[in-house]
């Protein structure tokens, strides 16, 4: 019977699938916002996963992971684009955050459905200086330090596994720091208040260094660098993906990397 078989045999699984489905159809209904209605619908077209999970969120909060996440993704489609001259990007990647302050910034870069997203920059900007000014500062923030991140491998390949994790701290890392801090913004969800264990997340130095601790952090956290350490083995075995991005992390190695003060 297929797929309907598999799940007969787990009836306990029939409400979440609903909910799941109804979530999904929920996440395609736009708003009447010409902003919004073209963050949400970029959200579905590059992330359907993510779209329906940020749904979820209560709406303030909704709003601004949606552009966290499509600002985030723009910068990582500079960082993708090998076409791009590094006397170009470079400099792009060390100032992509202020673009979402010019309501005129756009480009042509990337492919596909990120094409439109660059060409259409100026309604995500538009959104994001709509937001609650605590909401556009962790934004900004984190995309500076990704942007930065991101440059230094352009031009200095990794060289060992500590430069591989240095590489996730930039690319992966800090987008739940920057998660971390707009639900704290926030004030909480729903009826919970923001974890105040939250400070934890804001070092730049336990993703690429010694912990002092492992009881120190959540398990959630504890799982995540688990995954972490595994990315550089996998990453030598198959050649290319995505600790190496658009950058020249996945090519020869030098050393000279920075590391986060």
């Amino acid at each position: 019977m297929g797929k309907l078989g598999e799940l007969l045999t787990h009836p306990d699984e029939l409400v979440p699938m609903a909910s799941m489905f109804m979530a999904a159809r929920r996440a395609k209904q736009l708003p009447q916002e010409p902003g919004l209605a073209f963050c949400y619908d970029m959200l579905n077209r590059v992330s359907r996963s993510f779209a329906i999970v940020i749904q979820q969120l209560p709406h303030g909060l909704r709003d601004a992971v949606c552009v966290f996440y499509l600002v985030l993704r723009a910068l990582d489609t500079v960082e993708d684009d090998m076409g791009l001259d590094p006397k170009v990007k470079v400099p792009l990647l060390r100032c992509f955050h202020e673009k979402s302050y010019d309501r005129s910034w756009k480009m042509s870069c990337g492919s596909g459905e990120y094409v439109r997203l660059m060409e259409n920059y100026p309604l995500v900007t538009d959104v994001f200086q709509g937001l609650d000014k605590r909401y556009q500062q962790v934004i900004a923030d984190i995309c500076k330090k990704m942007g930065a991140g991101m440059a230094d491998f352009v031009t200095a390949d990794a060289a060992d596994v500590e430069d591989y994790n240095l590489y996730c701290h930039y690319v992966a890392g800090l987008v739940g720091i920057g998660l971390s801090h707009l639900f704290a913004s926030s004030g909480g969800y729903g009826d919970q208040p923001a974890p105040a264990a939250l400070h934890l997340l804001d070092s730049q130095a336990w993703p690429v260094a010694g912990i002092p601790s492992p009881n120190a952090f959540p398990r959630p956290m504890l799982r995540l660098r688990a995954r972490r350490a595994r990315v550089p083995a996998a990453a030598g075995r198959a050649g290319h993906g995505r600790a190496g991005g658009g950058s020249a992390a996945r090519r020869s190695a030098a050393p000279g990397l920075p590391r986060p003060a």
